[in-house]
């Protein structure tokens, strides 16, 4: 004996009217597929926009930096070559970030 939940992945009944069609499976798998491509094309194609400034160069902070030495699995010294090589052709974002920005504060809190 089997039972069906009542989840939000089961299909639930729909009510047929006069009014309301009875929808007709597709007659081969291709349509299906081709209607797939379709819409994915049409995703796309709404999604795309144009920027203004196309050629210009995308900056590297440390964060995305640290990511494409480890994707490429760069030793330390390699990474630091990278680093300055990025850094010498204005490529290298600076990003500040503070470690330890609550001393700048502690003595506004004092016991």
């Amino acid at each position: 004996m089997y039972f069906l939940s009542k989840s939000s992945t089961a299909i639930g009944t729909i009510t047929q009217g006069p009014d309301v069609p009875i929808p007709l499976p597709p007659d081969s798998i291709d349509t299906i597929v081709l209607s797939d491509k379709e819409s994915s094309e049409e995703t796309i194609s709404e999604s795309v926009f144009e920027t203004e400034h196309k050629n210009a160069p995308q900056l590297f902070t440390q964060c995305k930096l640290n990511d494409l030495v480890r994707d490429q699995g760069l030793s330390k010294v390699g990474a630091e070559i990278l680093r300055s090589r990025l850094q010498s052709k204005h490529m290298l974002t600076i990003v500040s970030m503070y470690r330890k920005r609550e001393t700048e504060f502690t003595p506004f809190f004092g016991e």
